[in-house]
């Protein structure tokens, strides 16, 4: 036990003489300058910051040399982005200013889908996870091809955007049409040329000039035989 307390007592010695004079070491390894005290969310608070929040509520606005801040521990904080803490006004701070981190380039957004930010990866954002509104839930721009089928389209009063699929690209020949509106199935009344269709009444029957295999189906011509009219012998 004896040997902790000298050991603690070495440290705070050899701490006390690292510092210069004035200067205060705060609970979280800071050491802030002479005149400045110590926050408890972290880091140090000049006279000016805190003279700039007297009187003035944690969370409002407050200025300090001419830069705007909020209040904070009864200081006037400046949010920087990057400096590793989250300051009001930022949805997130990991040190950095680089986006695809879970964290966006000015700590405006954590890069969720969903979140109302459109983030460098994303083509929208509308704030929620509901599809056909014209944003889908992974962030896509609404449109075919984007994986999810949108039976009413873009407009709901307009059936000519319905869809009836939506495999995630526009390529033909792969069971859904680059337009999404066909299957690709023989029979379903649309002649899907991609997939080898010539044809497509919408049925599968054969001898109507479409086969049940949505082939073009030539005429064919069989002899008949013709009898010819009985003679009427003439009276005499």
């Amino acid at each position: 036990m004896r040997g902790e307390r000298w050991a603690a007592a070495l440290t705070v010695g050899a701490l006390a003489a690292c510092l210069a004079a004035g200067e205060v070491p705060c609970d979280d390894g800071t050491v802030c300058p002479a005149g400045a005290v110590c926050l408890t969310a972290g880091g140090c608070a000049t006279p000016a910051q805190l003279a700039a929040c007297d009187g003035v509520g944690d969370g409002l606005a407050c200025e300090v040399l001419g830069a705007a801040g909020v209040c904070l521990d009864g200081a006037c904080v400046i949010a920087v982005c990057g400096d590793g803490r989250a300051d009001p006004g930022e949805a997130c701070d990991d040190g950095n200013t680089l986006d695809g981190d879970g964290c966006s380039r000015y700590c405006d957004s954590d890069e969720r889908c969903g979140n109302g930010v459109r983030d460098a990866a994303e083509e929208c954002d509308d704030g929620n996870d509901v599809a056909h509104d014209g944003c889908q839930p992974s962030c896509r721009i609404q449109r075919c091809g984007d994986g999810v089928v949108d039976p009413d389209g873009l407009d709901p009063l307009d059936p000519a955007d319905d869809e009836v699929c939506d495999d995630g690209n526009q390529a033909g020949g792969d069971g859904c049409t680059p337009d999404c509106r066909s299957l690709e199935v023989c029979g379903n009344g649309v002649i899907d040329l991609l997939a080898g269709e010539q044809c497509d009444e919408g049925d599968l029957r054969n001898h109507d000039g479409c086969s049940a295999s949505c082939r073009l189906e030539a005429p064919e011509w069989s002899p008949r035989a013709q009898t010819p009219p009985a003679r009427v012998n003439a009276a005499m």
